[in-house]
């Protein structure tokens, strides 16, 4: 029988959190305990464990998704089970993302115009230079104020 697994509340205040990437696949094996994807807070990334042995049938949100607390985020089947997502509960038609989806770098500018400086590094996969740190909620901050993190200068000695 599918099994659902839910963003889990991290933390006494968490509404919501980013999932940040998913660590297993759709159609991948999992075992319980395994790590399925990485959630963001405002405070820290966490590593979200399966709670179900299985395979990822769905992954129901894309990764750099805002997800409240307690919203299904995964379905997890037996090997050849054929699983109607109608039917499961918390879970509707609509929520299901496409199997490859992936966040779209274009964005903007197919558009004609050109995307904002900060896009850039997080749709990249938000790589800095090595050694540089960042904190979630410096990352989420500098994103809403389209501040492109490689341009500041930090206060503390590395």
């Amino acid at each position: 029988m599918a099994q659902i697994i839910a963003m889990p509340k991290l933390g006494f205040d968490m509404a919501e959190g980013t999932l940040v990437r998913w660590v297993i696949g759709e159609g991948e094996s999992i075992a319980k305990g395994a790590v399925l994807a990485e959630i963001e807070t405002d405070k820290a990334t966490v590593e979200v464990e399966s709670t179900y042995d299985g395979i990822v049938a769905r992954h129901l949100v894309k990764q750099g998704d805002i997800v409240p607390v307690n919203t299904p985020i995964a379905v997890i089947g037996a090997p050849g089970e054929a699983i109607d997502e109608r039917s499961l509960p918390g879970v509707s038609a609509g929520e299901a993302v496409p199997a490859q989806a992936e966040p779209s770098a274009a964005g903007p500018t197919e558009a004609g115009g050109t995307a904002p400086q900060a896009a850039q590094p997080a749709e990249a996969g938000g790589h800095l230079p090595v050694g540089v740190r960042i904190s979630p909620i410096a990352r989420r901050m500098a994103q809403e104020h389209n501040l492109d993190l490689r341009l500041v200068k930090g206060s503390v000695p590395l």
